[in-house]
């Protein structure tokens, strides 16, 4: 009996390949198992078999990985950062921000208590609900802020500004609701304060096990880069790993971090400058509080290091037109999908675009826009407004206007 390899046990098995190993073992042993109907009983008999084979293979292939902090994923990535690294991993959280209730001229003056109103991004059953968080009063012919907070944690409720189809749920007389951007109405204009985010991902590429990772960094503060990342994903848990710089700063100790989260740049700016008190406003300040050690009383930077935190800089240009060819019994969500996928694909590209190798600039690179729609169910074709990459500058980060049409194929 030959014994599996650590990395053969990380490896699942598929339930089409188990299948077809099964198969194989039953010819070699002189059946004739290749030949059986689909629908005969062996054959229905073989592939239970393969598919509770391959639930095992994944099974294990989990817990192989459970004691690898680059590999953990769930529960596993739960139990190893908890108990191994001191890390509880952070958990979703409501988007924040300020909407506006406007009254017509007719309607009376009404009065509300902190969390009786619900306002909803659309009237579908699975719309976007915002509750109204403080006591208010409004009169007849005027507009009145008022602070709300996602029912549901996650990043979903990061709905756009200036949505059309915004409904107050609690009936008021008179009264309509709308999330216009508050100020700046530049980036990152938009109506959020704090952004709503989603449960930290796990496994190889997944933001939980990157602050694991990181543990190890912060040992020695020769690994400066390491040790820093490490505290900003801490500090702010809409921070996103990938849309993360830390480097070195103009000046002796200077160090410059630039940073994004998936909804855009971050907000506040940053007063001060070593030797004077860094701290700054928004999720700049956040950053800063924490690395400074002004939030908990705990010094976490080198103190001569001087700190500079920035907000990545959005470019919106060139925006992105998308024309896809879809199967038709894909085609009913196939636009969303693609704006989704696309999203999706585009918030994980690094400040300052991918460097390819020998290169001195980094880029969105057309062939992995290309492959994050191919890779969609149905998607036969597609072609994008870009004759090439999208070449970025050193902080930048791509936050073009999406624009999808689609060819129906039968």
């Amino acid at each position: 009996m030959s014994i599996l390899s650590l990395r053969q046990l990380r490896t699942p098995i598929p339930e089409d390949q188990f299948l077809t190993g099964v198969l194989g073992i039953l010819e070699w042993l002189g059946f004739q198992a290749t030949s059986w109907e689909e629908t005969s009983s062996n054959r229905i008999l073989v592939q239970l078999v393969a598919r509770l084979g391959s639930d095992v293979t994944y099974a294990i292939a989990d817990i192989a990985g459970s004691m690898h902090a680059g590999l953990a994923k769930d529960e596993y990535a739960d139990d190893l950062g908890t108990y191994t690294f001191d890390l509880p991993r952070v958990q979703a959280a409501p988007a924040l921000g300020q909407m506006l209730l406007t009254s017509s001229a007719a309607a009376p003056i009404q009065s509300w208590l902190a969390n009786t109103l619900l306002i909803a991004d659309s009237d579908a059953d699975d719309a976007h609900t915002f509750t109204v968080t403080s006591p208010g009063t409004i009169n007849p012919g005027t507009s009145v802020p008022v602070s709300v907070v996602a029912t549901v944690p996650g990043s979903d409720s990061n709905i756009p500004p200036n949505l059309a189809t915004m409904v107050l749920r609690t009936p008021l007389i008179g009264v309509t609701v709308s999330n216009p951007p508050q100020p700046p109405t530049t980036p990152p204009n938009t109506w959020i304060t704090t952004p709503g985010t989603d449960i930290e991902t796990t496994g190889p590429d997944g933001r939980y096990n990157a602050r694991m990772i990181g543990r190890w960094s912060r040992l020695s503060y020769g690994n400066t880069e390491g040790a820093y990342r490490s505290w900003c994903l801490e500090a702010l848990p809409a921070l996103m790993p990938q849309r993360l710089a830390v480097r070195n700063g103009s000046g002796e100790g200077v160090i410059r971090i630039v940073g994004a989260t998936a909804a855009g740049g971050l907000t506040g700016t940053q007063t001060g400058f070593y030797p004077n008190p860094q701290t700054g406003t928004g999720e700049i300040g956040t950053i800063l509080d924490y690395l400074t050690g002004a939030a908990d009383g705990v010094g976490r930077r080198p103190i001569n290091d001087s700190l500079q935190v920035v907000s990545a800089n959005q470019v919106s240009t060139p925006a992105l037109g998308v024309a896809i060819v879809a199967l038709s019994p894909f085609s009913a969500d196939a636009i969303a999908r693609t704006t989704e996928a696309l999203n999706d694909y585009i918030i994980t590209i690094p400040v300052g675009g991918v460097v390819l190798p020998g290169a001195t600039y980094g880029a969105v690179l057309l062939s992995e826009l290309y492959r994050a729609v191919m890779a969609l169910d149905g998607i036969v074709d597609v072609s994008f407004s870009l004759s090439d990459d999208v070449l970025l500058g050193q902080d930048d980060i791509w936050t073009p206007s999406i624009t999808v049409t689609m060819v129906i194929k039968p």
